[in-house]
């Protein structure tokens, strides 16, 4: 969800435009509720997050595990603070805005609309992706010094079989309701920087002109400047010399439905990650990133 939000933001949002070196508009935070669109776009992401919860579980193995909210109390109870209608303080935590109708509004129904996202398929799998070889890439180093740099990177990943713990643990009954992830840990990127990681999975030829309707792709995480950004080159290299000015962001990628439409099936079948990042408006990446693990967690 996160990533579709942060997307709309790039396309309305005139980052990197030197006429206007604060990014003022959809393309920064700090400017971003001062474009119009802002209000439509953020009550189409609320709107969004209730359709998804009401669409049919296709992703896990099993077929019928429920949607629902997020349950951590730390998200739940996050707490943030608004002035109301007479200017008066209020704090409002997040479990206080999640059923709609308690807010005193409902969305329209446009399933007929929806229904164009909710059944779309992307195209067969490539023949490549059925034979990829993950013994020909590295792993990760755990805990260590990865490198995505401006051309792709692919890695190998070791896949391994959920355990009735595992399930037990994320309240779910069985191992077939858990859904498989790819974990990029602590991704290290400048709060003043863009970044846009691609991940598709077996398919190490993808490159900055892979469409994102492969069988192959398995999302997109898109980081959006935040604050007074200036454009010149002396400080965007010293900005870099500060832990301070760095945002350090885990990355969940959802693969069960990828791997569905590649045909693996086992978890014993290792997988190749093959990470592409890009510039903004698909310019290229001028810098590199940094991550401390590529791992397979469940959900």
């Amino acid at each position: 969800m996160e990533n579709a939000h942060n997307v709309a933001h790039e396309w309305t949002g005139l980052i990197n435009d030197p006429n206007h070196p604060d990014n003022e508009d959809m393309g920064n935070f700090i400017y971003a509720a001062r474009d119009p669109i802002f209000y439509s776009h953020h009550s189409n992401v609320d709107r969004l997050w209730d359709v998804w919860k009401t669409i049919p579980d296709k992703v896990t193995k099993s077929g019928n595990r429920k949607r629902m909210d997020y349950t951590s109390t730390d998200f739940l109870d996050t707490e943030f603070t608004f002035y109301d209608e007479n200017q008066n303080m209020v704090i409002v935590k997040v479990r206080d805005s999640l059923d709609s109708s308690k807010l005193g509004y409902k969305f329209t129904d446009v399933s007929k609309s929806d229904n164009m996202w909710i059944k779309y398929e992307p195209l067969p799998p490539q023949q490549s992706s059925k034979k990829s070889n993950s013994s020909d890439y590295p792993a990760a180093a755990p805990s260590g010094y990865n490198y995505i740099g401006t051309d792709p990177v692919s890695f190998r990943l070791d896949r391994r079989a959920p355990t009735k713990e595992i399930a037990r643990q994320r309240g779910v009954k069985n191992v077939e309701q858990l859904q498989e992830n790819v974990l990029l840990e602590k991704v290290k990127i400048p709060y003043s920087e863009y970044a846009r990681f691609d991940v598709f999975i077996n398919y190490p030829a993808a490159n900055r002109q892979t469409h994102l309707y492969m069988s192959e792709y398995v999302g997109t995480f898109t980081h959006l400047p935040s604050g007074m950004v200036d454009m010149s080159k002396s400080v965007s290299e010293s900005s870099s010399k500060s832990d301070d000015k760095f945002r350090i962001v885990t990355i969940r990628y959802c693969v069960n439905a990828a791997l569905k439409r590649l045909g693996i099936t086992d978890y014993n079948t290792d997988i190749v990650v093959t990470i592409v990042s890009k510039g903004a408006r698909n310019s290229g990446p001028k810098t590199g990133f940094t991550f401390t693990n590529l791992k397979q967690d469940f959900q």
